[in-house]
């Protein structure tokens, strides 16, 4: 009796892993995956500021100002500074001849239309102090895209840990914005954090979406 039992738990047991196992097929095969075309190569030409560093994290909007339609603010690879970049067709590429915008800045991430008291002011979250122990991520805004002022720290450094990649975008929520960044080590990631920013641009860690 045991063992008919026995048996027939592991039959249950081995065709409900296989119903999910085909129902798991089945929804991954309506993913709608991005195609994408095939990569190639832009900003190909250093300027003087940039030195041995390249350019690493681009952020790029549709702002349709200065006879450019896309502008995109990038960080180099060590953080030596900010620069920014405008085209019309996401492919050519013009570097802003009075570069950099800031120094001692990695990984800009740019928000427009964030604050819906100010939509012509753009928002910015930086990595500054790169690499270093006292290494956060600031916000800054501005108003033309050139000239960038410093509002507030937004995440301060931790001890034997650096404060680096974060990732803006607007959500569908009035006058709400999330931001994604990662804590780690000179070797491995320790934490990845979700946090909100509301309309004071006080920051707070997001109930039950933390890592």
């Amino acid at each position: 009796m045991r063992r008919s039992a026995l048996i027939a738990i592991v039959t249950l047991v081995t065709v409900c892993a296989w119903c999910q196992k085909e129902s798991g097929k089945k929804e991954t095969k309506t993913i709608p995956y991005l195609k994408l075309s095939t990569p190639r190569h832009v900003l190909p030409t250093a300027q003087s500021w940039e030195g041995n560093e390249f350019p690493h994290t681009m952020s790029v909007l549709e702002m349709k100002r200065g006879g450019y339609r896309y502008w995109g603010w990038y960080g180099l690879n060590e953080g030596r500074g900010i620069g920014l970049a405008r085209s019309n067709d996401l492919l050519n590429w013009t570097k802003y001849e009075q570069n950099p915008l800031w120094t001692n800045a990695r990984w800009p991430s740019v928000l427009a239309k964030a604050n819906p008291n100010d939509k012509g002011l753009l928002y910015f979250a930086i990595t500054r102090d790169y690499d270093t122990p006292s290494s956060h991520i600031v916000l800054a805004s501005s108003r033309d895209g050139f000239h960038i002022n410093e509002e507030k720290v937004l995440v301060h450094g931790v001890p034997n840990q650096r404060n680096q990649t974060r990732i803006c975008f607007a959500i569908p929520a009035p006058g709400v914005s999330i931001s994604r960044f990662i804590e780690a080590t000179t070797v491995t990631i320790s934490r990845s954090s979700v946090r909100a920013l509301a309309l004071s641009w006080t920051w707070i860690r997001h109930p039950k979406r933390c890592c």
